[in-house]
């Protein structure tokens, strides 16, 4: 798990930032550019680990002549928003998303026109285009490489993996269930979580949490509300992996155990069955097994949290929630995000899961719960 200091708190995008300080300009087929920010009255963002592309919904109303000229259906856009620079204190314009309209929705009534707009990044392009591929252990990064460079897509930064995935087939499935599948054999091998997603123009890959600072939702700062969830339906603290070999009838050999004895301790035994064949690693197996008894040993825990405008937070990063009235200060992966602009309303709406993260940067000032 990534580190970081525990002194990074990172306040930069909770600043008081309203509709009218963010910029639409759109590039149209023509190659015209349209700056429409005038236009929109309400402005939602979307970003969750699993899905291909960020999307973006924009509700824009103004009069027929002015409407008309928001580029339509395949046209580029692009937003952006002042934030502050941590390095300088200086307010900077960046790009928080651009992407490609995708649905155009035009009503018209008594002379005013209202055009509702659903638009994806470029990540989203990977579930339009379908291709046969064979991998024959290649590597996680190899895979995604190779795919964006046959496409022509940009490469952004894509973290190198060298662990082989033995072989993969793609046939007539998307691109974006090909690296989903990558992905998800990476992790069963590795217990390495990576998310792919676009950033300026280029598609990235990068592990889940992997950042150089935190974000922080603060009860009387940044947190509006929060709803938080327990469970031990998931726990596992036993894994026993069997070894089943060709022309063996009888029960298979038991070739190791796992245990977390203090979470089979506190929660029973919930035990959970490995196999391995003649083919397969079995210290790889063993390794797996070991990262999931240190993933799954202790009751999961998700919060949605409803905070102020955080327009440049990332699914799949890292951010710090404190609540002292919750005995709450720990670090979360983020799921999933959901930002909302209107003329009266500027917030964000994070689905984060409890991660283990380094004991090095919690210490006690981290675990009060």
């Amino acid at each position: 798990m990534p580190t970081a200091p525990v002194e990074a708190r990172n306040f930069v995008d909770v600043s008081d930032i309203h509709l009218r300080d963010i910029r639409f300009v759109v590039t149209r087929a023509d190659g015209r550019l349209l700056n429409f920010s005038d236009a929109v009255t309400d402005f939602t963002w979307n970003d969750h680990v699993n899905t291909a592309g960020a999307s973006v919904d924009l509700e824009c109303s103004a009069v027929v002549s002015e409407i008309l000229k928001i580029g339509g259906e395949g046209s580029s856009a692009m937003i952006t928003a002042p934030l502050i620079d941590l390095d300088t204190g200086l307010l900077v314009r960046r790009e928080l998303w651009r992407g490609t309209f995708e649905d155009v929705i035009d009503s018209r009534s008594e002379g005013l026109m209202t055009r509702h707009i659903t638009a994806y990044d470029l990540a989203k392009y990977f579930a339009s285009n379908e291709e046969d591929y064979v991998f024959k252990n290649s590597t996680l990064s190899t895979i995604l490489k190779t795919v964006l460079r046959e496409f022509s897509v940009p490469l952004g930064s894509i973290t190198d993996t060298s662990e082989k995935l033995g072989q993969i087939v793609s046939r007539g499935r998307s691109l974006w269930e090909l690296f989903q599948e990558a992905v998800q054999r990476h992790f069963d091998l590795t217990g390495e979580a990576f998310y792919i997603f676009a950033d300026s123009g280029r598609v990235h890959m990068r592990l889940q949490g992997d950042q150089s600072r935190f974000w922080v939702f603060e009860t009387g700062e940044s947190l509006k509300e929060v709803r938080r969830t327990r469970s031990v339906a998931e726990v596992i603290n036993v894994i026993k992996i069997y070894g089943v070999f060709e022309g063996e009838t009888d029960k298979p050999k038991v070739e190791a155990t796992k245990t977390n004895a203090d979470s089979q301790s506190k929660y029973g035994k919930r035990q959970r069955i490995e196999y391995i064949s003649a083919a397969e690693d079995e210290s790889k197996v063993i390794k797996m097994a070991e990262k999931t008894l240190d993933a799954f040993a202790a009751p999961s825990e998700d919060l949605e949290i409803t905070g102020w405008l955080v327009p440049s937070l990332r699914a799949g990063e890292q951010i710090r929630f404190i609540d002292s009235d919750m005995g709450i200060n720990r670090i979360y992966f983020v799921e999933s995000i959901e930002s909302s602009w209107s003329t009266d309303r500027a917030e964000t709406i994070a689905r984060v899961k409890r991660e283990p993260v380094d004991p090095d940067i919690l210490l006690s000032e981290v675990e009060v719960a």
